[in-house]
C-alpha cells in the first residue's frame, strides 16, 4: 500500500521577518502534537525584508518546512501557485503567515474533517481598516445575492479543505485571480459542498492606522467582484 501523506499547510509569506519564527513554531508544534503526517510549506512571495534568510535558517530545525522562493505578484496569485501544487495530500490547510489567527482552533477542524468538505475558521472580533472590512462586507453581499448563502467569511484564510473539492475549483480558477479564497468560497455554496464553520478569534498584531483605502485595495475589489460574476454567470 502506498503512503500518502495527510495534510499539507500553505502559508503565503510577505515581510513577517518579526513574526515568523513564532507562527512556525506554533503551528509545527501543534500538528505534531496530533501527530499528522504533514508538510508545511512557505511560498515567500518576494519579501523585502530579512524573510528569506529567516526562513532558510528555520528549515534546518523544522524537517516538516518546504521553502518556495517567487516574484512577488500578490497575495491572490501566490495562494492559487501553492494550491496547483497541492498533490499528494488528502487534506489542504491554507493560513497566512501573520499569526493573527488562534492555531488551537485548528483541533476542532480536523476533528470533523471526514463529514465535511471544506472547514472554515470564520474571524470574529476582527481588527482591520474601515475601508477593507467595508470592502469585505460588499463582497460577501455579493456572494450570497449570486450563488446563495453558507459562509460569512468568505474570504478567510483558515481554512481546511479536502483535495479532490480543490482539484474541482481550480478547474475554474485562473492563476492570476486577485481572490481565490472568495471564488473558492462561491464555488462551494454554488456546488453545494459539505461545508463547516466554526468562530477564531483575531488577534491584532500590527497597529491599524487610517482608513486602508487604496487604489490597489478599491481596484481588487473591482476585480473580484467582476471575476465572482463571470463565475457565477457560467
Amino acid at each position: 500500500m502506498n503512503f500518502k501523506p495527510e495534510l499539507l499547510i500553505i502559508a503565503p509569506v510577505y515581510n513577517e521577518s518579526g513574526i515568523l519564527e513564532q507562527f512556525l513554531n506554533d503551528w509545527i508544534s501543534n500538528i505534531r502534537l496530533l501527530s499528522i503526517p504533514f508538510e508545511l510549506r512557505l511560498y515567500n512571495d518576494g519579501s523585502t525584508d530579512n524573510t528569506a534568510e529567516i526562513i532558510q535558517q528555520l528549515q534546518a530545525v523544522y524537517p516538516e518546512l518546504k521553502i518556495y522562493f517567487k516574484t512577488n505578484s500578490g497575495h491572490g496569485p501566490t495562494i492559487t501557485a501553492a494550491y496547483e501544487q497541492a498533490v499528494g495530500f488528502n487534506w489542504i490547510f491554507q493560513i497566512d503567515s501573520d499569526h493573527e489567527l488562534p492555531v488551537a482552533s485548528f483541533n476542532e477542524l480536523w476533528k470533523h474533517r471526514n463529514e465535511y468538505d471544506l472547514l472554515v475558521g470564520e474571524r470574529i472580533q476582527r481588527h482591520a481598516p474601515v475601508f477593507r472590512v467595508f470592502l469585505t462586507t460588499i463582497v460577501s453581499l455579493s456572494v450570497r445575492i449570486l450563488v446563495g448563502k453558507g459562509l460569512r467569511d468568505i474570504n478567510a484564510p483558515y481554512r481546511l479543505i479536502r483535495t479532490e473539492k480543490l482539484k474541482e475549483f481550480l478547474k475554474e480558477n485562473k492563476k492570476n485571480n486577485f481572490a481565490p479564497n472568495v471564488l473558492m468560497s462561491a464555488f462551494a455554496v454554488k456546488k453545494k459542498w459539505r461545508i463547516k464553520t466554526i468562530p477564531v478569534t483575531h488577534i491584532s498584531r500590527k497597529k491599524i492606522k487610517g482608513t486602508g483605502y487604496s487604489m490597489y485595495m478599491l481596484s481588487g475589489a473591482v476585480k473580484t467582484f467582476a471575476e465572482l460574476l463571470r463565475f457565477a454567470l457560467r
